[in-house]
């Protein structure tokens, strides 16, 4: 196929092991919440969940499956290496990266990133803050990002760093003269020290499990407007995503 969704999941997160399969909404964890999500948006055969030849993994690989979505086990250490095989593997062209910790994922940015990259012929395309800095890199947890299969492949030639191999992207968009780049400036309310939506700790999780309940309430599940609202009139719940910006800064 020419382009898909690949979506990179593990179950051996050193800061909180385990945590895109711990139940977080309705029985359902934060992988499950976002497969369902993408598929909103492609179809069965255009999402891929790339996870590891670890062992503990075959748990993702079962839920794959039991999505009837397509599922590739690689490298846990080079995250690179594993996107490159996956591509090759179902011979994809043009990929949309996906972390699994993001539960509030965009479908309306998600969609739009969709059809930019099919009429896109450049390396890399992403959401970006005001300081043209990629969402991915950030605390966001609301973007995907696109990337050519051709561009990685360039980045495994560059580099064998492990800081690089580990976070796929970052070499493209930190190497910006070797690359052809599009960057899209997210809405500037968002561009803030003072939102977070990824889960990387068990306090991130606590709090994003409790605001995503009362989210799904407000019936604009897919909405990030409602959500901004929402996460804009609770000082507390700002003032915890603040603290672990800074203790969870990349």
């Amino acid at each position: 196929m020419n382009s898909a969704v690949i979506i990179q999941a593990r179950t051996g997160s050193v800061r909180l092991p385990n945590k895109v399969l711990l139940p977080f909404h309705n029985n359902k964890n934060i992988l499950e919440i976002i497969i369902d999500k993408v598929l909103k948006v492609f179809d069965k055969k255009s999402v891929i969940v790339a996870t590891t030849l670890n062992k503990n993994d075959i748990e993702i690989i079962n839920l794959a499956k039991s999505k009837k979505i397509n599922h590739f086990a690689g490298s846990e250490s080079n995250v690179l290496e594993r996107f490159i095989n996956a591509a090759d593997n179902f011979d994809i062209k043009k990929i949309i990266r996906i972390c699994s910790d993001n539960p509030f994922l965009d479908l309306d940015s998600l969609r739009f990133l969709k059809e930019k990259l099919q009429k896109f012929n450049g390396d890399y395309i992403a959401f970006c803050d005001k300081n043209s800095s990629p969402t991915i890199s950030k605390h966001y947890g609301l973007w995907a990002e696109g990337v050519s299969t051709k561009a990685l492949k360039l980045v495994a030639e560059k580099t064998n760093d492990s800081y690089f191999t580990e976070h796929v992207t970052n070499y493209i968009y930190s190497h910006k003269n070797d690359f052809s780049i599009e960057l899209i400036q997210i809405p500037l309310k968002f561009d803030s020290n003072e939102i977070r939506f990824t889960v990387d700790s068990l306090e991130d999780f606590n709090y994003l499990k409790l605001l995503f309940n009362d989210w799904t309430k407000t019936g604009s599940k897919n909405n990030i407007e409602s959500l901004y609202n929402l996460v804009n009139k609770n000082k507390k719940l700002k003032n915890e995503m603040k603290k672990q910006i800074i203790k969870n800064e990349k």
